[in-house]
C-alpha cells in the first residue's frame, strides 16, 4: 500500500489555537535611552512596545505544554508538509485582541475556504455587537448535520439557546468537514474530551490536540 504523503493532509486551525499563536502588542513601555548629540549625552525617554507571549502566560500546566507543541506544527505547514486552513467566522474571532504583532500562527500559511453553503452576513452595525451579530447568524442556522454536530459538540441545549463557544466550535467544526480537512486542531481540551466520547454524533473529521496530531503525522 502506497503512503499518502503529508502534504495532503489538511488541518483546519481552530480559534483556540490561533489565539496563543498571535503575540500581541498590549502597550508601549517608556524606557531611558543615552544618545550623543553634537558631543553632549542626552537622556531621552523613548517608548518600546511591549508584547506579550500569551503561552507563557497560561497557568495550567496541561494546556501549557499543548500549546509549546504549536510551533512545530507551524514549520510543519512553512516546510509544505501539511496544510492549514481556517474559515472567516474563525478569524473574526481574532479581531478583539490587541494589536498583533506579527503574524497568525507564526507565520505559517494559511488558506481560507468557504463554509459548507454560501451566505453573506452583517458583520459591524451601528450600535450592535459583533459577538451577538455572529451568534445570532449561526444560532438561525437549521442545517440538518450542523445540529447534528452541535449535539456532538455540546452545543444542543433543546429549547435553550445553545453556548456561544459551543455553538462556534459546531460551526468551525462543519467547515471542517465540509473542506474535506482530515484533522481539526483545537487547544480546547474539553471539546476534545466530549467529542471522544460520542457514539452517534461523530464528526467526519478528527478533533485533536496538538501532542495527538504530532503523534498521528509521524
Amino acid at each position: 500500500m502506497t503512503a499518502v504523503p503529508l502534504s495532503s493532509v489538511r488541518v483546519y486551525l481552530d480559534t483556540s489555537a490561533l489565539k496563543l499563536s498571535v503575540q500581541a502588542i498590549e502597550g508601549l513601555t517608556p524606557v531611558d535611552q543615552t544618545v550623543n548629540w553634537g558631543g553632549r549625552e542626552l537622556t531621552l525617554t523613548v517608548h518600546k512596545p511591549e508584547v506579550a507571549h500569551p503561552i507563557e502566560s497560561i497557568n495550567n500546566a496541561e494546556l501549557k505544554s499543548e500549546a509549546k507543541l504549536l510551533p512545530q506544527i507551524a514549520n510543519l505547514a512553512q516546510e509544505g508538509a501539511i496544510e492549514l486552513v481556517v474559515q472567516n467566522e474563525t478569524l473574526v474571532e481574532l479581531w478583539g485582541l490587541p494589536s498583533i504583532a506579527g503574524k497568525p500562527f507564526f507565520g505559517a500559511p494559511l488558506k481560507k475556504i468557504q463554509a459548507p453553503f454560501e451566505y453573506g452576513r452583517v458583520v459591524f452595525a451601528a450600535f450592535e455587537d459583533a459577538e451577538k451579530l455572529q451568534y445570532d447568524f449561526l444560532a438561525r442556522i437549521k442545517d440538518a448535520r450542523f445540529i447534528e454536530l452541535q449535539k456532538g459538540c455540546g452545543a444542543y441545549q433543546g429549547t435553550d439557546p445553545p453556548p456561544r463557544n459551543q455553538l462556534l466550535d459546531a460551526f468551525h467544526v462543519w467547515c471542517a468537514e465540509a473542506s474535506q480537512s482530515k484533522y481539526f486542531l483545537t487547544c480546547d481540551m474539553s471539546l476534545v474530551r466530549y467529542v471522544g466520547k460520542q457514539k452517534r454524533y461523530v464528526p467526519a473529521v478528527r478533533v485533536v490536540l496538538p501532542s495527538q496530531l504530532l503523534a498521528e503525522l509521524q
